[in-house]
Parts: structure tokens; sequence; C-alpha cells
């Protein structure tokens, strides 16, 4: 308990959109510190888990976007929003997500990050 895998509960992405992060194991998260009991940090199950998921805003259809999630360890996902625009990440080595890129929305297009995707609505 109050083991911190993905973020807790008032977690928002580091990456420039700043997205919330979906919560992987609700019971394990925690918005205060931790008591001055035992400070030692807690064995987790072998077979529980981590994971780290994104959405974005409902105003646009992110549906089979494929994005490219990079962790603080260097290690490397690749996913793709659902219906909910909405993507997730399993088996992942890192703790948190230093950069997220989003496809372009145009077919044969290379990835680009959250923040150059905006960056051309605004110019046009």
């Amino acid at each position: 308990m109050g083991t911190k895998l993905a973020g807790t509960l008032d977690s928002q992405s580091t990456c420039p959109c700043g997205v919330n992060l979906i919560h992987s194991i609700p019971d394990s998260y925690q918005n205060t510190a931790l008591s001055s009991g035992n400070t030692e940090p807690q064995e987790l199950p072998s077979e529980t888990k981590k994971w780290i998921g994104f959405s974005v805003s409902p105003e646009i259809d992110y549906c089979s976007i494929k994005c490219i999630a990079t962790l603080d360890d260097g290690s490397v996902l690749n996913g793709e929003f659902n219906q909910e625009n909405k993507v997730m990440f399993t088996s992942i080595t890192g703790h948190k997500c230093v950069k997220l890129e989003i496809e372009h929305f145009e077919k044969g297009s290379s990835p680009q990050s959250l923040t150059e995707i905006l960056l051309n609505k605004i110019i046009g």
C-alpha cells in the first residue's frame, strides 16, 4: 500500500500536453505523504504489472492514431489510441514518461510530438 507506480491520484504527464495519468492500481495510490511508521519500500507481488496510460480531449478523434512513449529509463513503447481517445502501455520498465509522440493525422507521415501538432494547428 502507498507504493507509487505510474503516478499518484493527482499525477499529470511530464510531456508538454500535461495529460492526466490513468491509474493502474487504484488502491495503491495516495495523495498524502507516507505515515511515519514503516518507511521501507514494500515488495509488490511479481504478478503485478505496471502500466501507464494517457487520455486526450474528446474534441478531436484520436481513434487508431499511433503514438510512441519514451520513458525515463530510455525504453520506447508503441501504442494506439482507442475509441475513447485513450492509450495504454503495458510491460513498462521506467517510472515516468518523458516524451510522448503522436503520429501526424495524414497518412504516410512520421510521428510528431503533441507540441508540434498543436503548433501546426495554431500556425495553420
